[in-house]
């Protein structure tokens, strides 16, 4: 079929421009510049094509579905970041060895659902993190507030509180400061 074509072509290299009929359409070979014969196929459709507008209230939902669920996502990411944090590990691990909260909440101290809510700021990009997060241990829950702030020109956080708030037991909503302690977070 090609081999036809082209002999159809240069048969009548006269033409600058004419419409050759096939089984699969009409074809047409133009003749531009520097004496090269270019062949284009018009395929037609026999059908009329969807009409992608005809299902808007549709293609919204989809949409607004699609949008939801990246804005879940990129909460969610954002939230394990926050409780992976450096700042954040190193402060459950001193409430952890703090002989103060593991008299307060008891032993086995971890935060308080799978995914940690962590509000506040915990990166140390800034010049003040600040942040409180929910724990649990064997004998009772309660909330650890961190404050830290690098003052202008210094290379250092100055730890400013460092506490826990605990919700039941003899000490319930009482905070308990834990800067006098040995082991204090740094940053």
């Amino acid at each position: 079929m090609l081999l036809g074509l082209r002999q159809a072509v240069r048969a009548a290299p006269t033409q600058s421009l004419r419409t050759l009929t096939t089984g699969f359409g009409a074809v047409k070979c133009i003749k531009p510049v520097f004496n090269q014969t270019r062949c284009y196929t018009q395929v037609t459709v026999d059908r009329e094509l969807p009409d992608v507008m005809k299902a808007k209230r549709q293609n919204l939902k989809y949409f607004g579905i699609f949008c939801g669920t990246m804005a879940v996502t990129l909460y969610a990411i954002i939230k394990y970041e926050d409780a992976n944090s450096p700042v954040v590990s190193s402060t459950l691990l001193a409430l952890r060895q703090s002989p103060l909260t593991r008299a307060s909440l008891g032993d086995n101290i971890r935060y308080k659902t799978t995914v940690p809510w962590i509000s506040g700021s915990s990166g140390i990009a800034g010049s003040e993190v600040d942040f409180r997060y929910s724990v649990v241990g064997d004998s009772g829950s309660g909330v650890a507030h961190f404050r830290a702030e690098r003052r202008k020109g210094e290379q250092y956080f100055v730890v400013t509180d460092w506490s826990i708030t605990p919700n039941q037991g003899e000490h319930q909503g009482e905070t308990i400061s834990l800067q006098n302690e040995e082991l204090v977070p740094s940053l």
